[in-house]
């Protein structure tokens, strides 16, 4: 707004124009990230890692103690957070906070279901103790439902839409406790789980996008990358019989999705699947240059792919019909998404 006043000052701008453009108010969804957050995030980084060295020391593989420890910890925080909320300037830092409340109340509750269960290690095998009892207390249910609850807290009550990570990371794993849990294999549940969760989280992004606001959109559509991305590898690794003949068409396709949609990010993703399927070809060939040759021709021909997407991504709209246009997403910039 100083800025604004400096612009009267100089003619640019009349004193009628500046109060109109103050009354507009600041855009609650469109603070970027600077160099202070990033501070921000490394200090509170570097707190969090002594709390824990000053938790494990205090507790000594007592879940008691532990518990209580993370407790302190959690009403501390919340005292904090209800200091620093209340400056417009400190939002970003405030989230932070809420983020350590959901953690040092996780922990607790681990610590919790550890007494619970009589044991005396952290990260006792949940999944086996899953069909002994309650599925809430001897499952990983419980443990994340502290991260759930505050993750949904940061996204909607104080607009931090990384908050969507935990949300969808949190029933993500839900998700693969019920398929494995149901006694499923988990080596082939493994990759369709994954593909399952990529292109619903593919979908919700895409109807974020086309809601007007937040840009919710963009983190649910990095982590439908994410889980495509873990998709790839386990069948990149493994192998499982004809399974990588998936890696073709479901690369193909976020690719020409990514582009309908307007993230581009999915190029790259797509580009990945499908080069992990040529891949599979090449170790089955004797000869190495020729299979170095393929594959650096599809790296060149990948560049050029990234490059016209963009262009091909500005003139979709001229070949498409009525109905898919309508479904299309306005252009967006990515970079301010990280709430108010």
């Amino acid at each position: 707004m100083s800025r604004l006043k400096e612009a009267v000052t100089a003619g640019i701008i009349t004193e009628e124009q500046r109060r109109a453009i103050e009354a507009l108010g600041g855009d609650r969804t469109g603070l970027r990230l600077s160099m202070v957050h990033v501070l921000w995030l490394a200090g509170t980084s570097l707190i969090v890692f002594a709390m824990i060295l000053l938790a494990a020391d205090i507790s000594r593989g007592n879940m008691w103690r532990l518990m209580w420890v993370c407790l302190v910890y959690a009403a501390g925080l919340f005292a904090i957070d209800q200091v620093v909320r209340r400056r417009t300037d400190l939002h970003i830092l405030s989230s932070l906070l809420l983020l350590g409340i959901g953690a040092s109340a996780a922990v607790a509750t681990c610590a919790f279901i550890e007494l619970h269960l009589g044991l005396r290690e952290v990260g006792y095998d949940w999944y086996s103790q899953r069909e002994q009892g309650s599925a809430l207390l001897n499952g990983i249910y419980l443990p994340g439902l502290p991260v759930l609850v505050t993750c949904a807290i940061l996204v909607w009550r104080r607009g931090f839409l990384p908050g969507w990570i935990g949300i969808l990371g949190v029933l993500g794993v839900y998700v693969c406790d019920v398929f494995f849990g149901a006694g499923f294999d988990t080596h082939v549940a493994g990759h369709w789980v994954f593909l399952l969760m990529s292109f619903v989280c593919f979908g919700l992004g895409w109807y974020f996008d086309l809601q007007p606001g937040a840009n919710h959109g963009f983190w649910i559509n990095k982590m439908g990358l994410l889980a495509f991305f873990i998709f790839t590898l386990v069948l990149g690794v493994e192998w499982p019989r004809d399974d990588y003949l998936l890696l073709l068409p479901t690369g193909l396709f976020v690719m020409l999705f990514s582009i309908y949609v307007r993230r581009p990010a999915g190029v790259s993703g797509g580009a990945v699947a499908v080069a992990v399927y040529i891949g599979y070809w090449v170790f089955q060939w004797d000869n190495l240059y020729v299979a170095t040759a393929v594959i650096a021709l599809f790296g060149i021909a990948a560049i050029y792919a990234g490059v016209r997407a963009h262009l091909i991504e500005d003139k979709l709209d001229q070949f498409l019909p009525n109905s898919l246009r309508a479904l299309r997403p306005r252009a967006r910039q990515d970079p301010i998404t990280f709430g108010y």
